[in-house]
């Protein structure tokens, strides 16, 4: 599996939605992994990078597993990203509603945004942060546990 980079860009007033893409076949899910469903998560996609900038009035969902993620100039948008498992960069953004779990989140010169984040490592908000609030990790969807595990 080769990672790769995502880039959401200039949305306007728009959706935007990656979810994971598998390159296994399909099976039936049942309770208890089967060799061939694990072989299957592990050809699982994975993002290396997501670069969300320049948005506004926007929502972005990413449901696939994501090593990294930078949010730069983004106001008035809601970001759910289902695991990250590296850290959460964001600048300049305003108003911003961010729904994830990673190691790490920073925050630099943001207003005023929220952050529902499962994260290891205390928040870091630096520059001209004011207004940001943290509360804790609020969401669910299929095959999240199998991300948080990537």
């Amino acid at each position: 599996k080769n990672p790769f980079e995502l880039r959401v860009e200039n949305l306007k007033k728009q959706t935007f939605a990656r979810e994971l893409v598998s390159t296994g076949s399909n099976t039936t899910t049942t309770t208890t992994n089967t060799k061939k469903e694990e072989e299957e998560e592990e050809n699982d996609e994975i993002i290396s990078t997501c670069l969300i900038s320049d948005c506004s009035e926007s929502t972005v969902y990413v449901m696939a597993p994501v090593q990294h993620v930078r949010i730069d100039n983004v106001v008035d948008c809601s970001v759910f990203i289902g695991s990250v498992s590296s850290t959460i960069f964001l600048t300049r953004c305003e108003r911003v509603h961010v729904i994830s779990a990673s190691k790490y989140l920073f925050s630099k010169a943001s207003h005023d945004c929220n952050f529902n984040v499962a994260v290891e490592k205390r928040p870091i908000f630096v520059g001209d942060s004011r207004g940001c609030v943290v509360g804790p990790y609020n969401s669910y969807y299929g095959g999240v546990s199998a991300h948080f595990k990537k």
